[in-house]
């Protein structure tokens, strides 16, 4: 049985066609991105705030409560609250060793509200951030943003996108005096250094003048005004950095899809890790209706899992499917949606991760199983490294490739296939 399963950054999406289900991979929290922190993968709040402004700012100026949720690749962040004008709310993460005790670090390539930060401002004791996240809005608060801007003597900024266009990941439903409708969004971990476990954040809200209210400091005192744009010594004031231990889902999903056989729908899906994994249910809909629970597996510490679902109906061209992770406390995670379209036949093509690659690549065959002989070309199509491989998923070594670009090229069932591959 040939299942379409293979390793790929974490993102939620789905995919028709071939007979094959789709794309997952990495335990991902199933938030729906829309501003409203209304899911149960949220938690408790780690910090909230008395909400509305100090003197000095006005209505519409708020962080009322701050979220925190990851998985192997990603850290899911939430803060409740509001920003207007030109002004920024801005998260700054202490996420590794080093760091700034102060506001010192370079201005260059900053966006609003990073670039006019009090460089004398000092920030607690024992919190060193290394990023700030600012979230800020335009002018007619149409739109919302998010640039992640590493604090370094040169700094540089990594825009990760804006409401309106970057799909699901990011969101922005802002509102005043409330603790769960604001801002939901995803960092990968890469993006804050690959954090441990722990790790700290402090938020703050600043206009477009430079100003820090002390009521939107993580936190604050309610009812304090506001610091003014001067120096603010914060191990003399009331906010303080959070320590975060986000909530870890109890797995790392390497891969989940699966094929159409008249009758059924064969699944498999693969896992890096379980940590007290109780059982994988599987969750299926229909376009016009809602998922239902069709099976459960019990976990087993195995690496690979499959499961068939025989209640298919030949009436019904399209199916979605979701793996619903649960462990033995009831805590739950689930996997990305993944789709089939009944009528599809499935077809021979070849999927790559990571790519760019290191020392290896993951190589995923969708087609029947064959022998198959693949090949590393450089752009001048010579041929610097060969394999042959039976199985639909392999591990290509790298080692000692220089890096570059290359083609990876496949001989299978009569058919030649090129897929371009970086290597690092």
């Amino acid at each position: 049985m040939d299942y379409s399963v293979f390793l790929t950054k974490t993102v939620r999406r789905t995919v028709a066609g071939c007979a094959l289900i789709g794309i997952c991979a990495g335990m991902q929290a199933q938030i729906t991105f829309d501003g409203n922190i209304t899911e149960p993968e949220w938690q408790s709040a780690l910090a909230t705030s008395a909400g509305g402004p100090g003197p000095g700012f006005g209505a519409s100026h708020e962080i009322n409560a701050v979220y925190a949720v990851q998985d192997a690749a990603n850290i899911y962040l939430a803060v409740a609250g509001n920003v207007i004008n030109g002004n920024r709310i801005l998260v700054f993460f202490d996420t590794q060793s080093g760091g700034f005790t102060n506001g010192s670090f370079s201005r260059t390539n900053a966006p609003q509200g990073i670039d006019d930060f009090n460089g004398g401002n000092d920030f607690d004791d024992g919190f060193l951030p290394d990023y700030c996240l600012v979230i800020g809005t335009n002018a007619g608060q149409t739109n919302y943003f998010f640039d992640l801007f590493t604090l370094a003597a040169t700094g540089s900024n990594n825009y990760l996108g804006d409401a309106n266009t970057a799909g699901d990941g990011l969101a922005a439903n802002p509102a005043n005096s409330t603790t769960t409708q604001g801002f939901e969004l995803t960092i990968p971990k890469t993006a804050l250094g690959n954090p441990g476990a722990n790790w700290q954040m402090m938020l703050m809200y600043t206009s477009d003048g430079g100003f820090l209210s002390n009521q939107f400091l993580t936190r604050a005192n309610p009812g304090e005004g506001n610091y003014g744009n001067g120096v603010v010594i914060f191990d003399a004031a009331a906010p303080n950095p959070l320590s975060v231990t986000p909530v870890t889902l109890p797995a790392t999903l390497l891969g989940f899809a699966g094929r159409y056989v008249p009758g059924e729908v064969s699944l498999a899906w693969t896992v890096a890790s379980e940590l007290h994994v109780d059982r994988y249910e599987i969750l299926r809909r229909t376009a016009d209706e809602p998922f239902q629970l069709v099976g459960a597996v019990p976990a087993s510490q195995a690496p690979a899992y499959s499961f068939s679902d025989l209640t298919v109906s030949s009436d019904i061209n399209r199916y979605v499917y979701q793996l619903r992770i649960v462990d033995i406390d009831g805590q739950t995670g689930y996997s990305d949606q993944v789709e089939l379209t009944l009528t599809d036949r499935a077809v021979t093509s070849l999927v790559l991760y990571p790519n760019p690659a290191t020392d290896q690549v993951w190589v995923t065959r969708y087609g029947p199983a064959s022998r198959v002989r693949y090949a590393l070309l450089d752009l001048q199509g010579r041929e610097i490294r060969q394999w042959v491989q039976e199985d639909n998923i392999s591990a290509l070594s790298l080692a000692s490739v220089a890096p570059g670009m290359y083609v990876l090229r496949a001989w299978v069932d009569g058919r030649v296939i090129t897929q371009p591959l970086t290597v690092r």
